[in-house]
């Protein structure tokens, strides 16, 4: 990939490259804009043809951890109040997800379609 940085000069002494601040990276400013389309797409995508969980938070709009949590507390409270028992397990896939190797990921993805 290659990036474009905008520099400014501070002095006249050219020479010194302490007399030069950069502006900001064009490269950046573009790769978020193009991961807000494709992310935006996506989502389009998958609410169009009703591919999220029910069980889906965090990301979609409406859909907050903090109704996640009221949903799954009133499903809780109806389980014990019917003599029910709860069993959890917690876990942490954000570590997990950073480690993986993305090329092999995208590859088992489109090869699965």
């Amino acid at each position: 990939m290659i990036g474009l940085m905008l520099i400014y000069l501070l002095s006249t002494k050219k020479a010194k490259s302490s007399n030069y601040a950069t502006i900001g990276s064009l490269t950046s400013i573009l790769c978020k804009i193009m991961e807000q389309f494709i992310k935006d797409y996506i989502i389009q995508h998958f609410l169009h043809n009703d591919l999220f969980s029910k069980n889906q938070f965090g990301f979609l709009k409406g859909r907050s951890t903090i109704l996640q949590l009221l949903h799954i507390i009133e499903e809780w409270t109806a389980a014990l109040e019917n003599g029910g028992q709860i069993n959890t397990i917690y876990t942490d896939f954000e570590k997990a997800f950073d480690k993986v190797p993305h090329y092999l990921l995208l590859k088992k993805i489109i090869a699965e379609l």
